[in-house]
């Protein structure tokens, strides 16, 4: 059976006895195409005999595993089959108990003497033994050199003032000096009328009473100490009455004009007292030049302390210093 149709959906398109020819619009026609209108559809015809046989297909999937069968009874014990091989040794079994000690066996021959051990460590050391006797005495050695000096050791005490030397004979009158000028007329007096004791040596005597002429000298009476305010040469004279303050044998007893900032001693007098009941006089003159600025002082510079007895009497005193600019 032909069939023509178009490309379009086409109801013959489901029968296998049918040949398909392309066409459009899709029209039956036994011949060739044809343009009318389609017919209705006819009856269904008889069912054509049976195809031969196709090929087979693929084999399906396996099926579930059914269920086990009941084990089924025992068969009859065969023959003993031949001695198998040693296996391995076991592992060794834990230890047993340790058995009862046996009897002290007879005593062996000693042994050989085995190597000296090395030397242990030194003991603590033991007690001093007593002291030996003294061995005789070795030959004197060669003199070894002379040591360096030493150093200078202190300076010793000041030794005592020795007497006083003859007086020498008067040398000859010097020249006349130029005449002084008109304002040197400075002059201090000082005078000391009250007792004054345990003057340390090293203290300044004190003057307490003070009479100033001029501009040349100023003085301290607390301190004892003098001020020269102009450049010069200055006059010094001096008288202390002093004693010891214990009873000393040959004590020296000494005052000196001494420059305070330097310490040095510009001037030194002294006596001799035995004992601390009474007073000696101690005097000295001095003449110094001096530059404006510098201070001086009475000094004790015994190796003792003094005192300053009470003078009496209205023109008496225990101590005196005068000071005068003469050039």
């Amino acid at each position: 059976m032909n069939i023509y149709r178009n490309r379009g959906n086409c109801p013959y398109d489901e029968h296998d006895d049918v040949t398909v020819h392309y066409y459009n619009p899709c029209i039956q026609c036994p011949t060739a195409p044809g343009t009318g209108p389609t017919g209705p559809i006819g009856a269904t015809g008889p069912t054509g005999p049976t195809g031969p046989t196709g090929a087979t297909g693929p084999t399906g999937a396996t099926g579930p595993t059914g269920p086990t069968g009941d084990i089924g009874p025992i068969g009859a014990t065969g023959p003993t089959g031949p001695t198998g091989d040693i296996g391995p040794i076991g592992a060794t079994g834990p230890t047993g108990p340790t058995g009862d000690i046996g009897p002290t066996g007879a005593t062996g021959p000693t042994g050989p003497t085995g190597d000296i051990g090395p030397i242990g460590a030194t003991g603590p050391t033991g007690p001093t033994g007593d002291i030996g006797p003294i061995g005789a005495t070795g030959p004197t050695g060669p003199t070894g050199d002379i040591g360096p000096i030493g150093a200078t050791g202190p300076t010793g005490p000041t030794g005592d003032i020795g007497p006083i030397g003859a007086t020498g004979p008067t040398g000859p009158t010097g020249p006349a000096g130029p005449a002084a000028p008109a304002a040197l007329n400075s002059v201090l007096f000082n005078n000391q009328t009250t007792a004054v004791n345990d003057i340390a040596s090293g203290a300044n005597i004190p003057l307490s009473n003070t009479r100033l002429v001029g501009d040349d000298i100023t003085y301290d009476p607390n301190t004892g100490v003098i001020t020269i305010n102009n450049d010069g040469t200055y006059l010094f004279v001096w008288n202390v009455l002093a004693a010891p303050t214990v009873a000393t044998q040959e004590i020296p007893l000494v005052a000196s004009l001494q420059e305070i900032s330097t310490g040095e001693v510009l001037a030194t007098s002294g006596n001799i007292k035995q004992t601390a009941d009474t007073s000696t006089s101690i005097t000295g003159v001095a003449t110094v030049p001096l530059t404006a600025g510098e201070q001086v002082a009475l000094v004790n510079t015994s190796n003792t302390t003094i005192n300053l007895p009470q003078s009496t009497g209205t023109d008496s005193f225990t101590g005196s210093l005068t000071a005068v600019r003469i050039a």
